[in-house]
């Protein structure tokens, strides 16, 4: 009946509209946030297994993450080793290779020490990252379900006031009807 007389109707027309539209925005959200998250759990999996060895001080996963650097400072101090083999000689020569020797494996051994901990912390900001994001698009998802539920129990209460209304209305009429022609029509029947 609140069709019939106008009332409002979600997915019907005017701000019922944006009723259908927020359950779809809703749905399409949530379908996003699982598809998302379905193509992101192996990647997270394979870099929180990288991350976690890591983590855990496998000697050979963390040799192999650090091996860029490592080449770079054997490089660095092989060059330092030519130069003083070169220029140097006896006793000074042997006192300045082995503390470019010390040097260098002070700086590998530091890069060792550094790793598990910008491992750990790695690992925790991706974790964070994925629990939030995840929470952020269920959050959104359902606050659009809630203004769409808010916006169907607007449009029950207008629905309602309205058949009221028009139930008033009609009421009316018909007590009208009955005071005016009520009487006559008794004295046609009556006749």
């Amino acid at each position: 009946m609140g069709g019939m007389l106008g009332g409002i109707q979600p997915g019907g027309s005017g701000g019922a509209g944006a009723f259908k539209n927020l359950g779809a925005l809703g749905t399409n959200l949530q379908n996003t946030g699982t598809t998302l998250t379905g193509l992101g759990v192996p990647q997270l999996q394979q870099a929180g297994g990288y991350f976690s060895k890591l983590a855990s001080g496998n000697r050979a996963t963390m040799t192999q993450a650090l091996s860029p650097e490592i080449s770079q400072i054997n490089s660095v101090y092989g060059g330092t080793a030519r130069t003083l083999s070169r220029f140097l000689r006896g006793p000074t020569r042997d006192v300045q290779m082995a503390e470019g020797e010390r040097q260098r494996a002070g700086q590998i051994g530091g890069l060792f020490a550094t790793a598990r901990p910008q491992a750990n912390t790695a690992l925790a900001a991706l974790g964070s990252q994925t629990v939030g994001q995840g929470v952020g698009a269920a959050g959104a998802a359902g606050s659009l379900f809630g203004t769409q539920a808010k916006l169907g129990q607007e449009a029950d209460i207008a629905n309602a006031q309205l058949q009221s209304e028009a139930g008033q209305g009609f009421g009316g009429l018909l007590f009208n009807i009955l005071k005016t022609w009520g009487p006559k029509a008794a004295a046609v029947a009556g006749a």
